[in-house]
């Protein structure tokens, strides 16, 4: 009779750690694909063209973000206007011109949570006034992108690349270089 009880506990106690294995296994790997929020500095704005080539990130939803320190010297929205272009090509063909305008931006509240006080979306998803960056761009592809501002923001402000990617690509870095 005892050993009868004993390989029911060792039954159980493998039952047992299987499952907590097999438990610990489908955590990990659904952890993995966990979609996070990302952004990087590319830029500071301090001229009126800012040239920057870079290898998009593995991710989706690729968004140019304008970020500054602090909003409080500005008393109005009206007086952070700028207006301009962002010219994005793959070395020979050009991909998309697009028109940005302080007319046509949305906030950006996750990143003001990121420790930047103001931020505002100049490409963003298509239910906005915002042209939708993820259709014309991919991943692990190289791009020249020039932004031309004919109303420059101040100089206090930077261009950010902000997109979500998956938790097991969030230590591969982005390969850039900003071009005077």
């Amino acid at each position: 009779m005892t050993t009868k009880i004993k390989s029911i506990k060792w039954l159980i106690i493998s039952t047992i750690s299987i499952l907590t294995i097999l438990t610990s296994w489908y955590i990990y790997t659904y952890a993995q694909y966990t979609q996070i929020l990302r952004s990087a500095k590319l830029t500071d704005c301090t001229n009126n063209v800012l040239n920057v080539h870079l290898k998009m990130p593995k991710g989706r939803h690729f968004n140019f973000v304008l970020s500054g320190p602090e909003a409080q010297h500005f008393k109005t929205e009206s007086d952070f206007l700028f207006s301009g272009h962002i010219c994005i090509s793959n070395g020979t063909f050009l991909v998309t011109n697009i028109i940005i305008s302080s007319k046509y931006v949305k906030h950006s509240n996750w990143i003001q949570q990121a420790g930047r006080k103001y931020c505002l979306t100049l490409t963003g998803p298509s239910n906005s006034n915002c042209t939708n960056l993820s259709a014309l761009i991919h991943p692990d592809m190289y791009y020249d992108i020039q932004i031309v501002f004919d109303n420059a923001p101040p100089v206090t402000t930077s261009l950010r690349l902000c997109w979500v990617q998956a938790y097991k690509d969030r230590n591969i870095p982005i390969e850039m270089r900003s071009q005077p």
